[in-house]
């Protein structure tokens, strides 16, 4: 049987949320979308993903605005699958960061001495970088984030994926008008 362009694949199976990949402007696709991308930021845990999904379906039905639904989604994910810390408490980063390693059980290695005096000396950037080098030996890449257009030069937001799962996320995260950057880029 041949597919038309408009059936469901499971190999590409949100390619057709947005037309041309700049906008999502229907409520299916927007759900699919998002759905799509806890998947890839909960590896292994479909669970959690559908936990998540379910949080950020209520609290959007609540909402009277769709474009709230990447601070919506950033709330559900905050210390589960992703994480928003202010840049100026890299203690705070290293613990959040130790935290969604640890959900997929790696350890990073930081190279940082135990001195409080030494953590507080270590600024955000080098951590992110750092931890993204370490992830992608095991295979995962960290990811920051922000919704297209919002800047908060005071506060990061990231998450972390399979690192084969890097193109799919560069993809749902355009369809989704979110600003992605890799830890290696800090």
């Amino acid at each position: 049987m041949m597919s038309t362009h408009n059936e469901y694949d499971p190999d590409d199976n949100f390619a057709n949320s947005a037309e041309g990949g700049s906008s999502v402007d229907d409520e299916a696709a927007i759900d699919e979308l998002v759905w799509n991308l806890l998947l890839l930021i909960n590896p292994g845990d479909e669970e959690s993903a559908l936990q998540q999904f379910g949080d950020w379906q209520e609290r959007m039905q609540e909402s009277s605005d769709d474009d709230e639904a990447l601070s919506v989604l950033r709330d559900v994910i905050d210390w589960k699958s992703g994480f928003r810390v202010p840049l100026d408490e890299p203690e705070v980063l290293m613990e959040a960061l130790d935290e969604l390693a640890s959900r997929v059980g790696l350890q990073i290695d930081w190279d940082v001495d135990d001195d409080e005096d030494a953590v507080d000396d270590v600024d955000s950037a080098s951590l992110i970088s750092q931890a993204h080098d370490r992830l992608r030996q095991d295979g995962y890449s960290l990811w920051t984030w922000s919704p297209r257009g919002e800047s908060d030069e005071d506060i990061v937001s990231g998450w972390l994926t399979p690192r084969f799962e890097d193109q799919p996320l560069r993809d749902i995260c355009e369809a989704l008008g979110i600003e992605l950057r890799a830890g290696s880029t800090w």
